[in-house]
């Protein structure tokens, strides 16, 4: 296993307000239960062929994760079929298993058609940061850490930010300005960790990459010791990946910071 950037365990955060749509996934996980009334009685059959107390308990949500987990860094031309696939996972879970709570059609609501996903036709030069209309590219603005994601061999530890680490910031300014702050607290007092405030960052044709302190964070940086990625998920969330190990291509390893625009 490679080394992350070192962090501390985060406590749990109190602003609810941080939970965004795609976290929602994952709190429904939480309290969802199989409804017992289409369990008993008549038999009926599931979408993968499994048991069906098996799969409204296990396989289909890990059927939604991975639906999920897909759409990352997904081409902009293959955003819209990844939504697509998404959204028929969850419409199957919850034709077969119910909905108990209406969290995962709360969800349903909050993807709309297009999952929210931002995706660049990739014309005009590789480091326009505004669209050829004019429009400001959907980066620009001051995001606040929300969480932190250790991914390994289909497991995952979230650790969410806390109220010292809550004030880290990741800043793309419209000039092309770019500059960040971590906070996080050492030796229990709440310190700056790492900050920059002389980068700058582009779009190149949908991908962005940013550069400070003869570091480079995104795509194409050919002196980084770690593959990265800058993500926007959707308008108001914002991804710091870092990759680590690949099994036969797939990605088996990550790390991710997650932010919130403010």
């Amino acid at each position: 296993m490679f080394a992350f950037p070192s962090l501390q365990n985060y406590t749990r955060m109190k602003k609810i307000s941080y939970y965004l749509p795609f976290l929602l996934l994952f709190m429904t996980f939480a309290f969802i239960s199989c409804d017992d009334e289409q369990l008993e009685g008549e038999f009926f059959s599931t979408p993968d062929g499994s048991d069906p107390e098996v799969f409204c308990q296990e396989t289909g949500p890990l059927a939604i994760a991975e639906a999920q987990l897909a759409l990352l860094g997904l081409d902009p031309s293959e955003a819209q079929a990844g939504c697509d696939a998404f959204i028929a996972t969850i419409n199957s879970f919850i034709n077969t298993c119910g909905d108990e709570g209406g969290g995962l059609q709360l969800l349903l609501d909050e993807l709309g058609t297009d999952c929210n996903l931002t995706t660049d036709g990739g014309d005009g030069d590789d480091d326009d940061d505004d669209d050829d209309d004019g429009t400001i590219d959907p980066i620009v603005g001051e995001w606040a850490l929300v969480r932190s994601v250790d991914f390994f061999n289909d497991m995952e530890n979230e650790f969410l930010a806390n109220d010292c680490s809550e004030q880290s910031r990741q800043i793309f300014e419209e000039n092309g300005s770019y500059s960040f702050t971590m906070y996080d607290i050492p030796n229990s007092e709440c310190v700056v960790l790492s900050s920059t405030d002389s980068g700058t960052w582009a779009n190149m044709n949908g991908n962005y990459q940013a550069n400070y302190d003869n570091e480079c964070i995104g795509v194409d940086c050919t002196n980084s010791d770690e593959p990265s990625s800058i993500i926007l998920v959707n308008q108001n969330t914002l991804r710091i990946q870092f990759d680590g190990e690949t099994v036969d291509g797939e990605l088996v390893e990550f790390f991710f910071r997650e932010y919130t625009r403010l």
